[in-house]
């Protein structure tokens, strides 16, 4: 007799099934590692942004609390960082001829700009006679007795010959325009050989009224919006402006530098009408030939304010005109994203386990 040997099919399927488990178990728990990872990738870093444009302004001392405030609108809304220079404009046109490292040139006299031009430095389109100002008599106040003073009124300019009055504190009338002007008027009034030698003299104007705040001097001759930043100096005397010299500010952008385009723009600004208010509240006075409602030219550098561009991120104005960073989709949505397949997977291989 021959004996058969029949296999026991349901041994061999119970063994198949533990093995398709043991696998599905494997994979499921490496996809769910996958997942896990994958998931757990920070996105990259954004590129730094680039710093915005430098332009630097050489501009006269008096004129810096008007521009330190118009250069924060001006910075606000275009992609431009300004470098202010503040001084003399005599020791500024030395400067700027000596080594052309200006981009604007904001002078308190004409005087100092053809000095410029003389060099072929100076833009000669942009260039603009801007602001006027007016000369003041001023002495300081006494902390101990506010109403003490060396004068009386109505104040007569031979007032300043009275022994009283040791010494004249004067922006340096051989560098500094605003001692130009006021040794012109006292010449004017036949009073400069007089006074000539109770002159004391100050690197700029500001300086000038350093020099009074302190009680070095006994009184000077500064400009009108030189002694409104002061809560030290009182106004004796404001010479009108017909009988002054003519005081006029002139503007304009240099030649031969790498952002002349910008620079312009920077003056239209400056001859605005909002910053022809800003000058008039600081006490100058604007004079006819500035363009009140000049607007600035647009160029590369400028973001259009309540425009927006399609192609790019609503950005600050700190920020216009820099390098845009990749968009970087938010963390949730890239894991959810590669979690997607991996999850129909997973999916799959659970329903396959719960079926065995």
């Amino acid at each position: 007799m021959h004996s058969s040997f029949v296999p026991a099919p349901r041994a061999n399927g119970a063994r198949c099934s533990s093995v398709v488990r043991q696998v599905a178990r494997a994979v499921l728990a490496l996809l769910l590692l996958t997942v896990f990872a994958a998931a757990q990738v920070p996105p990259a870093p954004a590129p730094k942004p680039a710093a915005p444009l430098e332009l630097d302004v050489y501009a006269a001392a008096s004129l810096r609390e008007a521009l330190t405030e118009l250069g924060k609108t001006y910075e606000r809304d275009h992609a431009v960082k300004l470098v202010f220079n503040f001084g003399s404009s005599t020791d500024l046109a030395r400067q700027i001829v000596a080594g052309n490292q200006a981009d604007l040139f904001l002078s308190a006299d004409e005087k100092e700009l053809d000095k410029v031009a003389e060099e072929k430095l100076l833009d000669d389109a942009s260039r603009a006679s801007v602001l006027g100002n007016q000369l003041v008599v001023v002495e300081a106040i006494d902390p101990k007795d506010a109403a003490k003073s060396f004068f009386t009124q109505p104040f007569t300019v031979d007032q300043l010959a009275r022994p009283e009055v040791k010494l004249l504190a004067l922006a340096d009338t051989a560098t500094v325009p605003a001692g130009r002007y006021a040794k012109a008027w006292l010449e004017k009034k036949e009073l400069w050989k007089t006074l000539e030698a109770r002159v004391l003299p100050g690197l700029d104007v500001r300086a000038t009224l350093a020099s009074i705040e302190s009680g070095a001097a006994q009184a000077g001759i500064v400009y009108r919006t030189d002694a409104a930043v002061s809560k030290r100096v009182r106004v004796v005397h404001a010479v009108p402006l017909d009988e002054g010299p003519r005081i006029v500010y002139g503007f304009a952008a240099l030649a031969k530098r790498p952002h002349v385009a910008e620079a312009r723009a920077l003056l239209e600004f400056l001859r605005s009408a909002d910053a022809r208010k800003v000058f008039e509240a600081r006490g100058f006075v604007a004079l006819p030939s500035a363009k009140p409602e000049a607007k600035p030219a647009k160029n590369s550098h400028e973001k259009p304010r309540g425009e927006v561009d399609e192609t790019r991120n609503e950005r600050t104005s700190e920020e216009a005109d820099e390098p845009l960073a990749p968009l970087e989709p938010p963390r949730a949505l890239v894991s959810s994203s590669l979690r997607a397949p991996w999850a129909c997977a997973c999916a799959g291989a659970l329903a396959f386990l719960h079926r065995k």
